[in-house]
């Protein structure tokens, strides 16, 4: 398993490159539009082939580089069922898995930051069949929680009750 956290301070964004190495397929989560050069260089220098791009959710506050990722590396585009977007992507389902080699990433529906939004349980089957880790999006913050009152209109209350226990319940399942 190869795994890279990148970030850019001027927008306070995290992205990441990971995947597995013995079959050369990675994949990128929430990837920035000003950083698709480094995710190819990353990849390039490991020998491997970026073969899926992730958005958690799509929301003003990302600037995505998915569009141009998968322009540059003929990638598939994943995003959650419902986000609304007219270019070509792979509609993930809550509970769908996508397999790059020896990983497992599972769609997990978290919605409430955005409507259409998921978590990525990351499996890496050489390790053991239990996932290794998760990649939230805007869902779990480090000392905080997403905020739902973005799309909740004058009462965020009943969406984040919603969210919350969905949430929970997908997660821990």
């Amino acid at each position: 398993m190869y795994f890279r956290q990148l970030l850019n301070d001027d927008t306070a964004c995290a992205s990441y490159l990971f995947g597995c190495k013995t079959h050369s397929a990675f994949a990128v989560v929430d990837p920035h539009a000003d950083l698709v050069d480094e995710y190819v260089a990353l990849a390039d220098a490991q020998g491997a082939a970026i073969t899926a791009v992730f958005d958690t959710h799509l929301q003003a506050d990302h600037v995505s580089g998915l569009p141009q990722l998968v322009a540059r590396t003929g990638a598939t585009a994943y995003l959650p069922e419902g986000a609304g977007v007219e270019f070509e992507h792979h509609a993930l389902r809550d509970g769908e898995v996508v397999t790059l080699g020896n990983t497992d990433v599972t769609a997990v529906a978290t919605p409430g930051h955005a409507l259409a939004h998921h978590a990525y349980l990351v499996t890496d089957r050489t390790r053991g069949a239990e996932p290794w880790f998760v990649f939230t999006g805007d869902s779990l913050l480090i000392g905080d929680v997403r905020r739902p009152d973005l799309h909740a209109g004058s009462d965020p209350l009943p969406l984040a009750r919603l969210i919350n226990g969905k949430m929970i319940h997908n997660i821990l399942a």
